[in-house]
């Protein structure tokens, strides 16, 4: 190096050093100097006034910033001085020097770590290394001790930078040399800080290396420190500590899938909250809110619990609260993300939407702005999240807009999977694309995304059918390419067919407005083709359009065609009677009513008195399914009646079709009427007749399938009169009828009918295990409901479904009470929640108030046991809505002393628990 005439100057003078280093002259200077500093008598250090610490650092700053020069030869002086002090008190001077530069390391530590400048720790370092050569153990040890701390904290700081270990395993070193000094119990929060700073550095080499070993060290070195500060003493570091401990234990339940490691991080994380007010610490307090809620999530991995997700659901809508978009934005993505998470995990074990459009809206949020692009995760992935979200909500939904927006979505990733080369991704989407689509097309009975579906299905089966790891997938794939080819070719023949009656139609209206009156056989052949897409629509369950379509028909034909009007006006009483039932439309029975009474008038009863039975019989159908849901008995009172007429003018000889229809009818009357009086036996009794003398027509042999309508409508009232009698042999009757009706109802067949029937069957055996205390009895009836609602999907049968989740509500209820089994109590609280998203307080006032009462007990007990103030609280809002309607609304006074106790029991366990 040519050095200049200044710079060599340098060497001799230790002022111009002083100049060099405070600025005076410049880095060529400065560098040359640095080369006559590696070779200068070191010994300099040891003279008083001397500024070594910012002279020394200044050079090591000029030679890590241009990578020129190693001072080697003063360390290794250095510490060959530091050997003459061994244990002898150290002098004033030395003393100051190693405290600057013990001062120098934590000033470069704070720079670094807060800069994220790695040469301001690698000075920290050195300073720290230094300060070490004139500190002791054994004459300075609490000093020494205090330098290793601070070295150990630059260490880990600089090794979490980097990739590999070797720094971490220093720091540790560094910490674990700091607390093997004496007189440490002198200083027990100093002590703690550095075991809980070795606890923090454990856990990072257990993450970086995938060590349990080093997250029980960890684990031990967090509850040594609290060994050492009290909750009292120091408030702000046992909270600290507590909060790390918790961490460390959810990463050692990650290698040990041991769920005791995560109650034990979870009783920690709330320890630390109980010292972390919002008021005072509003971040800290939200941090560690967030921390319970990703515990509970997880244990509720382990339990499959509801509880646990709902209460991590609160504890991160808590941490939120503070965690806010505008102030800490990284922490809120953070804490979105998780909360969204939680929601899904919620609502995919729930019914309804409910919790499922929250996740989707959380979703929404994070992709937003941007803020799903930083640290908190993938844009991609939370799109592709949000697809699966909203394919779920989808297929529980009526309207289509989520399958619509989750298709795209679903296109989106499938170009970037593809831009990215990922063929095996690229492939994954285009299936879930293909499931989403057949949703879409099988719903509204669109060929063209049924083929768009099938595409889509063929090219990820193409993919991985080329892959030998994949021939299970492919195999399914190859499945469902099968079941959509099907799919639509039945929806291609119903719309070819639908097509063609319409321009039949169309063309008849063309030529009749041609003509200034239309011919009756014009209107009735119209009437005719217009009965046929009513047909058609009634095939796939679209009820209103075919009610509507058959009184279309019925205005269109003349006076003098009476009967025809007639039964196109039952058929569509008919009709509007299945809307009503099946989607708790209220105003199709409405409709019913009306259409079936002008049939009646249309028809006569002296003139075709068996159409005029049907009419009858339909409008007693319509009558009692709406009267099944008022809370006034009038409906099922002119129902009882509208039968009776009937079976009064009609002989079984005159019709027997028309005349067991009409027993069948009447038996489910009577046993809506029995249902509202809990000590009615002999309308029960009627109807179990009726449905006997109905099964002398309606034979197996003869007309099958009614034969198993009735033999199911005969256990149900044969249950409910066994629970009435306390006579468990009228139950082993049910079941047996239950068994008939399950021989022609089978699943391929009439699944429908196959679910009615197994809901029933499977209500009669669970409450043959609570009769018998047969607990295998109960699980197989629990099982059965489960498997009916694989049928009775809510977005085709809204209100069987919401039955079928009452009657596995009340079983999971009973069972869980009587087996102390929490979990089960949990799904009978989602159950009863399920059947109130159907069941309304509008719509079925009466059984609205009765679930309410239901879900109120189940909600008492498992705040009872729990110990849990939300649980009761919410018990208690229940309990007194159903208080309000029965006395209230529906003057059932009998009832007031029930509520009047059932609430004071509960505001007394909730009183003892707020008050401890």
């Amino acid at each position: 190096m040519n050095i200049p005439v200044r710079a060599g100057w340098a060497c001799s003078s230790r002022e111009a050093l002083y100049r060099i280093f405070d600025g005076v002259i410049g880095v060529s200077e400065g560098m040359a100097a640095a080369s006559c500093f590696a070779t200068y008598d070191c010994s300099l250090i040891r003279r008083p006034g001397f500024r070594w610490t910012s002279i020394r650092l200044a050079v090591i700053a000029l030679v890590l910033a241009m990578g020129a020069i190693s001072l080697g030869g003063c360390a290794g002086n250095a510490n060959d001085a530091q050997t003459t002090v061994g244990e002898r008190p150290l002098a004033a001077d030395e003393r100051e020097r190693a405290s600057n530069l013990t001062s120098d390391c934590l000033r470069w530590t704070d720079q670094g770590q807060e800069t994220g400048n790695d040469l301001a720790l690698q000075y920290a370092i050195i300073a720290c290394r230094a300060a070490l050569d004139i500190w002791s153990r054994e004459g300075t040890p609490l000093e020494w001790a205090r330098t290793q701390h601070n070295l150990a904290d630059a260490l880990y700081f600089m090794g979490s930078r980097e990739t590999g270990w070797a720094r971490l395993e220093e720091s540790v070193a560094a910490f674990r040399a700091a607390l093997d000094v004496p007189g440490w119990e002198e200083e027990p929060i100093e002590r703690a800080m550095t075991q809980a700073r070795l606890g923090i550095v454990l856990r990072s080499l257990g993450d970086r290396v995938g060590s349990a070993a080093r997250f029980r060290e960890a684990v031990m070195a967090f509850r040594k420190a609290l060994e050492d500060v009290s909750r009292e003493r120091d408030p702000g570091l046992w909270s600290q500590i507590q909060t790390d401990l918790g961490i460390t234990l959810v990463a050692l339940a990650d290698f040990d899938g041991s769920a005791t490691h995560l109650e034990e991080a979870l009783v920690a994380q709330r320890a630390a909250l109980e010292e972390r007010p919002r008021e005072r610490v509003p971040l800290k307090w939200a941090e560690s809110q967030r921390h319970v809620g990703m515990m509970l999530g997880l244990l509720a991995e382990y339990g499959n619990s509801l509880a646990r997700l709902d209460d991590a659901v609160v504890a991160m809508r808590a941490a939120r609260e503070e965690f806010t978009r505008e102030r800490t934005p990284e922490e809120w993505s953070d804490t979105q993300e998780t909360l969204s998470e939680l929601l899904r995990e919620l609502g995919e074990q729930e019914p309804g939407t409910t919790r499922l459009e929250a996740a989707a809206a959380g979703y929404r949020a994070l992709l937003s702005e941007g803020a799903a692009e930083g640290e908190s995760g993938d844009w991609a992935s939370i799109e592709y999240r949000l697809a699966n979200v909203l394919q779920l909500i989808g297929e529980r939904r009526a309207d289509t807009a989520p399958l619509e927006e989750a298709v795209e979505l679903y296109r989106e990733q499938a170009e970037e999977w593809l831009r990215l080369r990922n063929r095996s991704a690229w492939a994954g989407i285009q299936a879930l694309l293909s499931d989403t689509l057949y949703l879409l097309g099988t719903r509204l009975d669109d060929p063209e995304l049924l083929r768009q579906s099938l595409a889509s299905m063929r090219k990820g089966h193409g993919v991985f059918a080329r892959d030998p790891g994949e021939k299970q997938l492919a195999s399914d794939l190859a499945g469902r390419i099968v079941e959509i080819e099907s799919d639509l070719e039945a929806v291609e023949a119903y719309r070819r067919k639908l097509s063609e009656l319409k321009e039949a139609s169309t063309a008849l209206r063309a030529r009749r407005q041609e003509m200034a009156r239309a011919p009756a056989d014009m209107l009735r052949e119209e009437a005719t083709l217009l009965r046929e897409q009513a047909q058609i629509k009634a095939s796939r369950s679209r009820h209103a359009e075919a009610a509507r379509l058959h009184e279309e028909a019925a205005d269109l034909l003349p006076n003098a065609d009476a009967d025809m009007r007639g039964s196109n006006l039952i058929d569509a009483c008919h009709h509007w009677t299945d809307q009503g039932r099946d989607f708790g439309d209220n105003s199709a029975l409405h409709n019913a009513i009306t259409a079936c009474r002008a049939a009646l008038k249309a028809l006569g009863r002296e003139r075709v008195p068996l159409q005029w039975a049907m009419a009858r019989a339909s409008l007693g159908d319509a009558l009692r399914t709406l009267g099944e849901r008022e809370v006034s008995t009038a409906r099922l009172e002119e129902a009882v009646a509208v039968y009776r007429e009937m079976l009064d003018g009609l002989s079984r000889q005159d019709g027997p079709l028309e005349w067991a229809r009409a027993q069948n009818g009447f038996g489910l009357a009577l046993f809506a009427w029995a249902e509202r009086d809990e000590k009615e036996v002999d309308d029960l009794r009627d109807a179990v007749a009726a449905y006997r003398a109905a099964l002398e027509v309606r034979t197996r042999e003869l007309a099958p399938l009614t034969w198993a309508e009735t033999q199911n409508n005969l256990g149900r009232a044969l249950a409910l009169l066994a629970d009435r009698e306390v006579e468990q042999s009228r139950l082993g009757e049910a079941l047996s009828a239950y068994n008939n009706a399950l021989k022609e109802q089978s699943r391929e067949r009439v699944p429908l009918d196959w679910a009615a029937t197994m809901n029933n069957v499977s209500k009669a055996m669970v409450g043959l295990g609570h009769w018998s205390d047969t607990p295998g009895s109960v699980r197989m009836g629990i099982a059965g409901l489960e498997a009916a609602l694989t049928e009775r999907v809510r977005s085709r049968v809204p209100l069987q479904w919401a039955e079928t989740q009452l009657n596995l509500a009340v079983a999971l209820r009973e069972f869980g009470e009587s087996e102390y089994d929490m979990a089960r109590l949990d799904r009978a609280v989602a159950a009863y929640r399920a059947a109130l998203e159907e069941f309304t307080r509008e719509r079925v006032p009466l059984k609205w108030a009765r679930i309410q009462s239901d879900l109120g007990i189940a909600l008492y007990l498992l705040g009872v046991h729990r110990e849990d103030p939300n649980r009761l609280r919410e018990a208690l809002a229940a309990v007194r809505l159903a208080h309000d309607f029965y006395v209230n609304e529906a003057g059932d006074t009998g009832l007031q002393g029930y509520f009047v106790n059932l609430t004071a029991t509960i505001e007394a366990e909730l009183g003892a628990l707020t008050r401890s």
